[in-house]
């Protein structure tokens, strides 16, 4: 998934002229209608709009298999995954697989807002020990 950002002269240019759109252009717009699908879902937790994420997962497989035989599945196993880890509170690996599944979204400010809807540090924080570790990278670079 490509970050695109809301100031990009492209984007802009796409936006104020649909007619120009291509179907290649269609899709990190529809990749951000299923991460804003999953948000609704991460915020309501209604089965309506879990629903909703399936049909939109399915929908995009669809346009990402060339065959009727072999059938895409990213976003449906992608959905699934993130779904039911949001939806299952009391398992242990829950924020081990939101983290995993956050740490996909390149888009910082949806990011955010998913961090904010299940309750999670947007980044996690580094650890003292990781920067003293880091220590010895600079040896061989310094004189004297």
């Amino acid at each position: 998934m490509r970050q695109m950002d809301a100031a990009s002269p492209k984007r802009l240019d796409m936006l104020d002229r649909p007619e120009r759109r291509t179907a290649g252009a269609e899709e990190p717009h529809q990749v951000i209608d299923w991460l804003l699908a999953i948000l609704r879902f991460a915020i309501t937790r209604a089965q309506r709009d879990r629903g909703i994420v399936m049909a939109t997962a399915h929908a995009m497989d669809r346009l990402g298999s060339r065959s009727a035989q072999r059938q895409f599945g990213f976003f449906a196993r992608t959905s699934i995954a993130f779904c039911d880890a949001i939806a299952e509170t009391n398992k242990p690996d829950r924020i081990v697989k939101l983290r995993r599944h956050l740490g996909k979204i390149e888009n910082a400010g949806l990011r955010r807002a998913f961090a904010a809807a299940l309750e999670l540090d947007c980044e996690p924080k580094p650890s003292a020990s990781r920067s003293r570790d880091r220590e010895y990278l600079w040896r061989g670079l310094r004189r004297g």
